[in-house]
């Protein structure tokens, strides 16, 4: 007999995705014996193809027959109860779908599922792309369009309204962190203008270059992994018997162990030392009487069904309206699993320079710093962790914008941001093994990443992530704990606020064929005290 899953339990793993499931979902969880987490993962995507934003009868319905009962099928061999308690999963996935499906837990619509980053040349492809025809030339008719020129091969469709032109919930606030504020407070007074510094990660400098990768020797990498080991001051054991202790282990989770060893070849853990978080900085806050306003989007920056960049034009034109001091916009740029690259006419480097001629345009008569950061999921970015922040061979750039590496730590008017664009809540919640630690899993992912002291404290990776991890050693390591750190995800935008430092997921600011999120933050001096209000809006 079925096991009755628990409700109340599937609906705290919905609302981490965003989703407000109903019993009709909660009935087919039971039915093919999904997790919540499972059962969201497949619908994030199969809404995003279908440009849905909730949840009804009628689009389960749809939902189970055009993707529950193609892709899953119970096992014959074991019934629930008596598949291993560690089991990642109590369904069958067919193999050929592996990749479609690890692809759809980043939102992937149908349309990319097919099509894998790593079938693609990292080379601009030039003239040498399949030939395809379409019904129109592409119209910019926009005040922020940079005047280039591009073939006609940047749509999918001649429709003239696209999904995300059809949107209705334009500034709707998906999250906040402190008292809300009017439209007249998040606008920038440039009497001040703030000083911003890039911070080295680790070594004695920041990624300002690229670098040679692929020649690692395993004896060299096993040293770092030592080092990081002795650095954190911990040890770690293989063989443990934990069962009477309640915390989190996941991928590369470095942990000090007490314990008994009594048959000699099993250790018996008493106490689990999970390390120490490092303390903030002691900087010196520059901002006097004055606020500072920054804001915060991430890519992609252009639906799936086209590259004319509406979600970015529209954005810069909320942004000029209401100006901020400094403007985060984090990779990747152009997705290199957008559907349109593959036959496309024109170069990707110039797909990349039109972008960044719709961002000089928007800001050229402002004071607007902005601070682009590259992703190695950007079309022509080295795909390598860390990544450097070079994908054009001769990028022109006016004085206020600078590319920034992946990760980054900033200094702004004595306030430090740690920016990395890998969607670290959805890999670490996807590597952890939880032992009866609670149900806050935004907490843990951003305790996990301050105790570890690392933007990335995963290893070893997943198969489609690639570390350098000499050049980790040296860029990728926080040296304090920041005030406020910026890692967008696929997951529902949340505020965090873990040991004094915020966590922020702004989302994306484009999902798919529909929009999706961006972030503002207001910092100001409250008698001496650093404090900071952040909104995650709706385009």
């Amino acid at each position: 007999m079925k096991e009755k899953l628990d409700s109340d339990e599937l609906q705290d793993s919905f609302e981490i995705y965003g989703i407000n499931i109903s019993e009709e979902g909660i009935e087919l969880c039971e039915c093919y014996s999904l997790s919540g987490e499972q059962f969201a993962i497949l619908w994030i995507s199969y809404a995003a193809s279908k440009t849905f934003e909730e949840i009804n009868l009628e689009r389960l319905e749809s939902f189970e027959k055009e993707v529950l009962s193609k892709k899953v099928k119970f096992s014959k061999e074991l019934s629930p109860l008596e598949e291993d308690p560690l089991s990642t999963s109590k369904v069958t996935l067919s193999t050929a779908d592996d990749d479609d499906d690890l692809l759809a837990a980043y939102g992937a619509s149908p349309a990319v599922l097919s099509t894998k980053k790593n079938d693609k040349p990292l080379e601009s492809p030039g003239g040498t792309g399949v030939t395809r025809s379409y019904a129109q030339s592409v119209s910019l008719p926009d005040e922020l369009d940079p005047n280039t020129s591009l073939a006609p091969s940047l749509t999918q469709s001649p429709s003239t309204q696209d999904a995300f032109s059809q949107r209705t919930n334009s500034e709707a606030v998906v999250s906040s962190f402190g008292p809300s504020l009017s439209e007249a407070d998040w606008k920038a007074d440039f009497s001040h203008i703030p000083e911003v510094k890039i911070l080295p990660c680790g070594g004695d400098k920041s990624l300002s270059g690229a670098y040679n990768f692929m020649f690692e020797k395993l004896g060299d990498c096993s040293d770092i992994l030592d080092d990081a080991i002795y650095y954190i001051g911990n040890q770690i054991k293989e063989t443990l018997d934990v069962d009477e202790l309640s915390h989190v282990h996941s991928a590369g989770n470095i942990v000090g162990i007490k314990g008994i060893n009594p048959s000699g070849n099993c250790l018996i853990a008493e106490e689990v030392n999970i390390g120490k978080v490092l303390p903030l900085p002691n900087t010196t806050f520059k901002l006097g009487s004055d606020s500072l306003q920054i804001r915060v989007s991430c890519g992609p920056f252009t639906t799936v069904e086209n590259l004319h960049f509406k979600p970015l034009k529209e954005y810069l034109k909320d942004v000029i309206s209401n100006p901020p001091h400094v403007l985060f916009l984090m990779g990747p740029i152009v997705d290199s699993s957008h559907p349109l690259l593959e036959g496309l006419h024109d170069s990707y480097d110039s797909i990349l320079e039109r972008c960044l001629n719709i961002i000089e345009a928007a800001i050229k008569n402002t004071q607007i710093k902005v601070y682009i950061q590259i992703s190695q999921k950007d079309v022509c970015a080295i795909p390598i962790y860390p990544t450097p922040p070079v994908f054009l061979s001769n990028p022109s750039l006016t004085s206020n914008v600078c590319l920034l590496p992946d990760p980054c730590l900033l200094d702004v008017d004595g306030i430090t941001f740690g920016l990395t664009t890998f969607d670290l809540p959805m890999q670490i919640s996807r590597e952890e093994i939880n032992f009866g630690y609670g149900s806050d899993r935004l907490g843990r992912f951003s305790k996990h990443l301050l105790l570890q002291q690392s933007f990335y404290p995963i290893y070893p990776p997943p198969e489609n992530v690639f570390i350098n991890l000499e050049q980790s050693d040296l860029y990728t390591r926080l040296p304090f704990t920041p005030h406020v750190i910026i890692t967008p995800s696929d997951l529902k935008g949340f505020v965090k606020d873990v040991e004094g430092c915020l966590f922020i997921n702004p989302e994306r600011l484009a999902k798919g064929k529909i929009g999706g999120s961006h972030c503002r933050i207001k910092a100001k001096l409250s008698f001496g005290n650093l404090q900071l209000n952040v909104s995650i809006n709706k385009i």
